[in-house]
């Protein structure tokens, strides 16, 4: 039997804390929940600031997620991860 990270920590709880590990403040980040999913919202962000987020979460065996670009005039190095109820712990 294997035991995978995401079954003690939630994803957006390891999202949040790449996040702040890269300088975020809390005040910068934001979670919602959705019926069908949870989101983690960030406001600024980098490249690398993307893919450590990916790394982590493939190493915490979530499959199933998105990180999406919300280029605006306010905040043009914005972005979501969508993660889906299905994997959440």
């Amino acid at each position: 039997m294997t035991v995978e990270i995401k079954s003690f920590i939630r994803p957006t709880t390891i999202v949040r804390s790449v996040m702040r590990a890269h300088g975020h403040s809390a005040y910068m980040i934001f979670t919602n929940s959705y019926k069908h999913c949870r989101t983690v919202k960030c406001y600024g962000g980098n490249n690398e600031l993307v893919g450590d987020i990916r790394t982590a979460l493939v190493k915490a065996g979530v499959k199933d997620f998105s990180i999406d670009s919300r280029d605006n005039a306010f905040r043009p190095d914005s972005f979501i991860v969508r993660i889906p109820r299905t994997e959440q712990a």
